[in-house]
């Protein structure tokens, strides 16, 4: 039955910014037909547990109270009033888990599950905001809720409030008493919160820890209390009131254990090799950029091939390690158990992990069961690094963990362009002989220069003594600078080979510079050839081959070609053992997601927050070219030719004035502003481009207007014509060459070259609607990527070119002249990288989808259906 006028008008007013209807055209008009009305009265029942849903339910007034009963006891209570709809989960999950009874007089309105299916596809982020499953994956997460069922977190997640407190603000304690769980970021304690209040005043907690607001009926946490709390950082946390932390307490004893006092991770630090040689105070402040976490059994702690960033101790539960080659077949495995650490490589160095960890059920007392999964205590690399900034007079050279951490550090970072997690496998250059060879010539030559004219003025001593010092200063002005030249471009060449990459740099000093990269997923051959010298020298040429049209990588004369080239076919295998372990592990996620065997946890974060950058000391100068950078990384424009659909403001604004239906019919629904490309980096030719496009118009303006001054000043007896008629004249001419300018600069504005997350576009486009060239590529067929720079100044002034081979039959890409080339062939790699991490994903979740339909399907005919 249709809402009359009144009722829909009263559901408007409440559920118009609701997500429900947030995105949903025209939807006030439908309401009355989408929706129906029912009453109940005080301490009727609406749905019980096991009843089948079939509506989600609008609160428009009076009130529902929900409850949730674990062995007889109240555990969960929600109260809803006018404004709020329940009802959702039972929807998704197919049966009724709780109790709702209205505790007032009490208009609902009801949406069926088909009309809730319409408002999910009109708006993309209402399944999460219904469910707030992101939410309960990141409570799954909290050692706290260790022990409660799924489905009990999912619950909590409803009734938990998100809080975000900036740098250096309060926690509202006094307004909010209840539970407070850090998610990400650090806060300041006082107070039993504190564990060492002795030697730390504050005591700072970070990721999974707790703090406890008081109230005058505390009954729980009395030692986990703190006094004040203060953000030292941009904090995310998570709130859930004192009445329902009571109840929670009361029915999981689990909790009220944990609850009892706060963690102390310093005295586990202890217990670890890593830190057993600091001083108390030290593990104290490491202590404090600890993160707390739980993961669930059969769920990984850790993934083989992903890039590690900490150290991982277990503190309570168990893991089992595994491993796979490059033949997908399982390595041998062991166990952790408590007081198990491991990832000191990658607390120190940030390599990948070369094993998988996954929680596993631990073996309890007398038999049974232990803890369902692995509690952790982690310090994050670099977090690390954050706790040695912030306190430099406690960290500092001839501290073991501080000396090694810095040597990881310098050893990590041999050449600019590695990214985070590659590691250099073996780095060489050619032959010493090819060092040797045009050096000895460079001194055969001086040698020849000096003996020939002595043979000459063997009997003419004086023109001998005159020619010696003519030899010395020759020498020294051409002589040992050509064999500096000769020594500089054999050390500056180099060969490497990564765990992610092959690359070949050549450069001669000031003159020319090219550097050339290959995945090294993408190699698909190697073979070396070796001539006679190379035999007996040993070395010989590595030709590195992949699908490209233009895509062999060339290390020349290479010394022990056939161990570089195990080491590239090994980095490859290695390569494919870890893609084939993080397949495997985003397979197991989606299947544990989509057929809801267990709430999944997400991918770890560092503890105190993902964009929380190191203190570091940096001058005024600095600083503002950060800010100026971060300012236009923020600010990416749209590309030349992007067409704004919207209408214009001022029209819009004229058209308000008028009633809502001619609205609707002159305006309709405004599209969505043209938004960048996702991922898009942008670059233009260099400045050099555009002072040799502009450079000869621009001197022929500076022409006009000095003639200008000229004729203003100039006696008037000299010009023999009206001064109206050189005006003229010169103003035709000024017109010209400032035309000439404007579409000079307007030619090199509109030539672009653009790198998104899944494509390459390279823009070349005239002014005045004369031609434009529009060419694009998916970064799938991306197979090399290398960068030049020819010439003295294209050295000196840092420009060059950037080629991009790939697989298909074109000529690929090549970005011209642009500044900074080899960033620019950095950033290409790294987009190229993300888009096959990504492509890797969908095809497995694409496997994964077919393997869960079947699945469904099989449990379909044993069920009878």
């Amino acid at each position: 039955m249709a809402l009359t006028p009144a009722q829909a008008a009263e559901v408007w007013e409440l559920f118009k910014d609701s997500p429900l209807f947030a995105k949903w055209p025209n939807i006030q008009l439908q309401i009355p037909h989408l929706l129906d009305a029912i009453t109940l009265n005080v301490g009727q029942t609406l749905f019980t547990p096991g009843d089948a849903p079939v509506h989600l339910f609008l609160v428009g007034r009076g009130g529902i109270r929900q409850t949730v009963v674990d062995d007889g006891r109240v555990w969960f209570q929600q109260d809803f009033g006018p404004g709020q709809y329940l009802g959702q989960q039972a929807l998704f999950s197919g049966e009724y888990q709780s109790r709702a009874v209205a505790t007032a007089e009490t208009t609902l309105y009801r949406m069926s599950a088909a009309n809730l299916r319409v408002a999910l596809e009109w708006n993309a982020n209402l399944r999460e905001t219904l469910l707030q499953e992101e939410r309960a994956s990141r409570l799954r997460r909290t050692p706290l809720l260790r022990s409660l069922p799924d489905a009990y977190v999912r619950w909590l997640a409803q009734a938990t409030e998100e809080v975000d407190i900036a740098e250096d603000a309060s926690l509202p304690l006094g307004d909010k008493p209840g539970l407070w769980i850090v998610d990400l970021g650090q806060v300041a304690v006082t107070g039993p919160a504190n564990p060492h209040a002795s030697t730390w005043p504050r005591w700072r907690i970070t990721s999974g820890n707790f703090l406890i607001a008081p109230s005058d009926n505390l009954r729980f946490g009395h030692n986990c209390v703190a006094e004040s709390a203060i953000a030292g950082l941009p904090t995310h946390l998570y709130y859930l009131p004192a009445e329902d932390t009571d109840r929670l307490v009361s029915a999981f004893p689990d909790v009220g254990n944990i609850i009892r006092k706060p963690l102390d991770a310093a005295a586990i630090l202890a217990g670890m090799e890593l830190f057993r040689d600091l001083s108390d105070r030290q593990r104290q402040h490491l202590a404090q950029f600890c993160g707390w976490e739980f993961v669930p059994a059969r769920q990984n702690i850790t993934t083989q091939g992903n890039v590690g960033h900490s150290f991982v101790i277990l503190r309570e539960g168990a893991a089992i390690v595994t491993a796979l080659d490059n033949q997908g077949r399982s390595r041998p495995r062991n166990y952790l158990g408590v007081g198990d650490g491991y990832g000191e490589t990658s607390l120190l160095q940030g390599k990948p992990r070369d094993a998988t960890v996954r929680a596993v059920t631990a073996q309890g007392l007398r038999g049974q069961p232990g803890l369902a999964g692995a509690e952790l205590v982690i310090l994050d690399r670099r977090d690390l690094q954050f706790a040695f900034a912030d306190d430099r007079t406690l960290w500092r050279p001839g501290i073991q963990l501080f000396d090694r951490s810095i040597q990881a550090k310098e050893e990590k970072q041999p050449f600019k362009w590695l990214d985070e997690g590659e590691a250099v496998i073996w780095r060489g250059r050619g032959h010493t002989l090819w060092f040797i060879i045009p050096e000895v010539s460079v001194i055969l030559g001086a040698i020849m220069f000096w003996l020939v004219p002595k043979v000459l003025m063997v009997n003419d001593p004086n023109l001998w003594n005159t020619f010696e010092i003519a030899f010395l200063v020759l020498a020294g002005l051409f002589g040992v600078p050509l064999g500096t030249w000769v020594a500089v471009n054999y050390f500056d060449d180099y060969y490497v080979v990564t765990n992610r990459r092959v690359v070949r740099r050549d450069r001669q000093l000031l003159m020319f510079e090219s550097r050339i990269e290959a995945p090294i997923d993408m190699v698909q051959d190697v073979t070396v050839k070796i001539d006679l010298y190379g035999q007996i020298f040993g070395f010989g040429d590595l030709m590195v081959r992949t699908a490209a049209k233009v895509g062999t990588v060339t290390f020349s004369h290479v010394p022990d070609p056939e161990r570089v080239k195990a080491a590239i076919m090994g980095e490859k295998a290695e390569a494919l053992a870890a893609t084939r372990g993080k397949r495997k592990e985003i397979l197991r996620r989606g299947l544990i997601d989509q057929l809801h065997l267990v709430l999944p946890v997400p991918e770890r974060q560092r503890a105190l927050g993902r964009d929380v950058l190191v203190p570091s000391r940096i001058g005024w100068w600095n600083r503002l070219r950060r800010r100026s950078a971060q300012l236009r990384r923020n600010q990416p424009g749209l590309l030349p030719g992007t067409r704004r659909r919207e209408k214009p403001g001022w029209f819009v604004s004229l058209v308000e004035r008028l009633p809502e239906s001619w609205q609707q019919l002159l305006v309709g629904t405004q599209p969505p502003p043209p938004q960048p490309l996702p991922g898009q980096i942008l670059w233009r030719k260099h400045w050099v481009n555009l002072l040799q496009r502009a450079g000869p118009p621009f001197a022929a303006t500076l022409l006009m207007l000095a003639l200008a001054i000229w004729l203003v000043f100039s006696p008037p007896q000299i010009l023999d014509i009206r001064p109206s008629t050189w005006l003229l004249a010169w103003l035709l001419l000024f017109l010209a060459a400032a035309a000439w300018l404007g579409y000079q600069y307007l030619d090199y504005r509109n030539d672009i070259y653009v790198v998104t997350d899944n494509q390459i576009i390279d823009i070349e486009k005239k002014p005045l609607w004369l031609s434009a060239d529009r060419r694009e590529g998916g970064l799938d067929r991306v197979q090399t990527v290398f960068s030049q720079q020819k010439g003295f100044w294209a050295n000196v002034l840092d420009y060059g070119d950037v080629i991009i081979r790939t697989a298909a039959a074109d000529e690929g890409f090549t970005f011209e002249i642009v500044p900074h080339p080899k960033s620019v062939q950095a950033i290409v790699f790294q987009k190229l990288e993300a888009f096959r991490r990504r492509q890797d994903e969908n095809r497995i979740k694409e496997y994964q989808q077919e393997l869960i339909e079947g699945l469904d399907v099989y449990h379909q005919i044993r069920e009878g259906r």
